[in-house]
């Protein structure tokens, strides 16, 4: 069943920004009302990223433990020239977190992953984790960029699936995430090759804002922006 964007947002209590997008096969969304700000290739300071990051997570035993993490700080670059892949995904899992296919549930270990300004290559899946806030520079969007050899399912891949076919993750009990202010594009990627810029089976308390979706306009394109197969 193919859902409006009104409706997905009304059933999954989220909100998506899509510009010059196809959603499931529509024509692409030009000029929409809903299109996001400071889509820019300028550096505009954030706040978040320049503040003394002092929070701890009051049930953890590692005092070393980061609950603000910087994507340039675990080794990516934002140049759009390097494979970022690996360096983002490191930020993400660094410290015994609560992993998909591990892990079920935890709110011993969350996490805000940040993306600064630039353009992050991947050519694989960033794979999120239990408790993690996506977030970007909402002053100048940060672009994550399929490689054109890119293999996947999605540019983020909120729940994996394992060798059976099933999530690693129950959708159901995966609670306390976002993704927000960042630009996806799978341009790069050949029109008959499926990729989605997001996978989101997902459950309550969670987000996505101010998101652009770019993908190949293609007769026949398999790219897609959001696939939410299940979730509550």
């Amino acid at each position: 069943m193919l859902l409006s964007l009104e409706k997905l947002c009304s059933v999954f209590s989220i909100f998506i920004c899509l510009v010059d997008a196809h959603y499931n096969g529509s024509a692409p969304l030009r000029n929409s009302k809903l299109a996001p700000s400071n889509e820019t290739t300028t550096n505009s300071p954030y706040w978040l990223e320049d503040i003394k990051h002092q929070g701890v997570s009051p049930f953890q035993t590692n005092s070393a433990y980061l609950v603000f993490r910087n994507v340039k700080d675990f080794g990516a670059r934002g140049d759009g020239l390097s494979d970022d892949t690996a360096a983002i995904n490191r930020a993400i899992s660094t410290g015994n977190r609560c992993r998909p296919g591990v892990c079920q549930s935890s709110t011993i270990s969350p996490a805000i992953v940040y993306f600064p300004a630039g353009t992050y290559r991947v050519s694989a899946p960033i794979v999120d984790f239990y408790y993690t806030q996506i977030i970007g520079n909402p002053n100048s969007l940060p672009v994550i960029k399929a490689t054109s050899n890119f293999s996947g399912i999605a540019l983020i891949d909120g729940d994996k699936f394992d060798n059976t076919g099933a999530l690693e993750f129950n959708s159901t009990n995966v609670f306390y995430r976002q993704v927000r202010n960042l630009v996806l594009d799978t341009t790069s990627v050949r029109p008959n090759v499926s990729v989605n810029g997001l996978h989101w089976p997902t459950s309550q308390a969670t987000s996505l804002q101010n998101l652009v979706f770019r993908m190949s306009e293609a007769s026949g394109t398999q790219h897609q922006g959001i696939l939410i197969e299940s979730g509550e």
